[in-house]
């Protein structure tokens, strides 16, 4: 199978996150549904970290586009360990890849997700300028990707 998920550069954050045997299907699966809410926790978990709530309270954060490419199915027990990569920042919003991948093994790659996170003035519904800590910090994060790239 061709992928074309984009090229994560260095992890913005790291968190793991235990399976719970109610998370399977009916097929002993992780349900493809709550990859998301994985990919979700550690996204709400870096940006707790970074505070932006506190930085710009009179904005918030929405997802414009998401998606997930299946690598191996994530069964139980397991402990995923779930990191966020930034691939592109714009004005107001910020390309996220989460790699999703068994914490014990972690040659393991069960999960790619991507998001389109966008930040918006809470009062207008417009697209405001994304909050500095999150930009200054992928910026970051995709200039070592950029220097680890070169010959």
């Amino acid at each position: 199978m061709h992928s074309t998920r984009p090229t994560a550069g260095p992890a913005l954050h790291i968190v793991d996150v235990p399976v719970r045997w109610s998370d399977l299907d009916a097929d002993g699966r992780v349900n493809n549904v709550l990859v998301l809410r994985f990919a979700e926790e550690a996204r709400m978990q870096w940006t707790s970290v970074l505070g932006t709530a506190t930085e710009v309270p009179e904005l918030m954060p929405v997802v414009a586009n998401v998606g997930c490419t299946f690598h191996v199915p994530i069964g139980y027990p397991a402990t995923l360990r779930v990191s966020v990569h930034c691939t592109r920042i714009g004005r107001s919003s910020v390309d996220l890849c989460f790699e999703l991948r068994d914490a014990s093994h972690p040659d393991i790659h069960f999960v790619t997700a991507t998001a389109v996170w966008v930040w918006v003035d809470k009062q207008s519904g417009r697209s405001a300028p994304a909050p500095a800590s999150v930009r200054d910090r992928c910026i970051e994060a995709l200039a070592g990707r950029e220097a680890r790239s070169e010959p």
